[in-house]
């Protein structure tokens, strides 16, 4: 009687350690965008001995889109002269909305930028909505009138993929990438407009040359 009364509690005791065993961690691959890892914060790749004017010099760059030479969280989307020579850099992430109403965007850059933008939070379905193919001037917006983008209407509390490409090759370097509701003024992309994107299943950085402009 005394064995089995102890052969009762042991198997008691070992239910309610099982009970108790800690749950495995979330597989960050299974996680919907900007939930995993780093996804939070919005980032700016670099790549670095990169010649070429157009932006396509780095897109279609054999190490586009992971072979970037550094990459550091983002605090502004303005960045003055003074980076260096033949470079890119890409920034990617979720923009988030709180008012709904109809949106523009604009850029200055040297020596050229692209600004895509998806009507949700797919990068495959992104189109480019505004760009530069020359030297602008720093905060010059109205040099080529394909700096302003048309007006976007957004929702509140929507979120949408949001991706930003720049090519540097030599001399002046600067880009600056500014929204705001149509009609108002203009404010500068920040980290507090804009999180990570994370993915296992979407690359954001696949280049899409054939698409329509908003």
């Amino acid at each position: 009687m005394f064995h089995r009364l102890l052969i009762i509690l042991a198997a008691v005791s070992i239910t309610a350690c099982s009970s108790l065993k800690t749950s495995p961690e979330p597989d960050p691959n299974t996680l919907p965008p900007t939930a995993s890892g780093l996804g939070d914060i919005i980032t700016v790749q670099n790549w670095t001995s990169l010649g070429g004017k157009a932006v396509r010099s780095l897109t279609r760059n054999a190490r586009y889109p992971s072979g970037f030479n550094s990459e550091e969280p983002l605090a502004l989307v303005d960045f003055a002269s003074g980076q260096g020579d033949k470079y890119g850099r890409r920034i990617y992430g979720v923009l988030s909305v709180t008012d709904t109403a109809k949106y523009r965007f604009r850029l200055s850059a040297d020596e050229s930028a692209e600004l895509w933008l998806s009507p949700d939070t797919k990068p495959e379905n992104k189109r480019l909505i505004a760009f530069t193919n020359k030297p602008t001037g720093y905060l010059v917006w109205d040099r080529y009138g394909t700096q302003l983008s048309s007006a976007i209407s957004l929702e509140a509390g929507g979120e949408y993929f949001i991706e930003i490409l720049h090519k540097e090759n030599t001399g002046d370097d600067y880009l600056r990438v500014e929204w705001g509701i149509d009609g108002g003024g203009f404010t500068v992309l920040s980290d507090t407009d804009m999180a990570g994107y994370t993915t296992p299943t979407a690359d954001p950085g696949s280049a899409i040359d054939e698409v329509a402009v908003y």
